[in-house]
């Protein structure tokens, strides 16, 4: 019988690396190996497969252009409306699933009012000091498939949030983290419209 060489096996005598033959091994220490081996392979052959990942295949292959709506505000918050609009646009442009048009060209039409602007105390200090906030922005969305005439989806009170330190190292003015709950919203947005179909 022919004797292979698997390197890089730890002898039990004085903690060295050796090489060992197949037949000085025994069968539960070499089939532990093969079966280390095989989840190490495949571990890598299914990292490899994620790097391709892309939303696209699950939109429907006519549709491929969008329309945002200026969304109406009715929270107390102002201009509101306007960033969100604005980010959501952007949203769709740096997604690129979709390319934003003209609504007479659109085959998604994507409209809807914001209905709460929202500030949640989460934690205070021992003086009962506000530490910690959380924003929250509900708005009702709908997203129209143009082509088929229906609606693709809708949702009342679809949300974002964050939240916020006022002191401390990580602290953030209200008006970053309103950016980043307006951020938040129009991710979910834009990845329900490419991806839930």
């Amino acid at each position: 019988m022919k004797e292979f060489k698997i390197p890089f096996i730890r002898s039990r005598r004085k903690n060295r690396i050796v090489a060992l033959s197949v037949t000085q091994l025994k069968p539960r220490t070499l089939a532990r190996g093969i079966i280390e081996g095989f989840i190490l392979s495949l571990a890598i052959a299914i990292s490899h497969l994620g790097c391709g990942y892309s939303a696209k295949g699950l939109l429907p292959s006519y549709i491929k252009t969008v329309y945002v709506k200026p969304f109406a505000n009715n929270t107390y918050e102002s201009r509101l409306e306007t960033d969100f609009t604005t980010e959501l646009i952007d949203r769709f442009i740096n997604d690129g699933n979709l390319k934003v048009a003209r609504e007479e060209d659109a085959d998604l039409v994507v409209s809807g009012a914001l209905v709460e602007f929202r500030r949640e105390p989460l934690r205070h200090d021992v003086e009962r000091e506000v530490e910690e906030y959380r924003i929250v922005i509900l708005c009702n969305v709908k997203v129209e498939d143009r082509k088929r005439e229906m609606v693709m989806w809708e949702e009342q009170n679809f949300g974002g949030d964050t939240s916020y330190f006022t002191t401390g190292a990580a602290a953030k003015t209200e008006a970053s983290a309103r950016d980043n709950a307006i951020s938040d919203l129009t991710r979910r947005i834009v990845n329900r419209t490419v991806e839930d179909w």
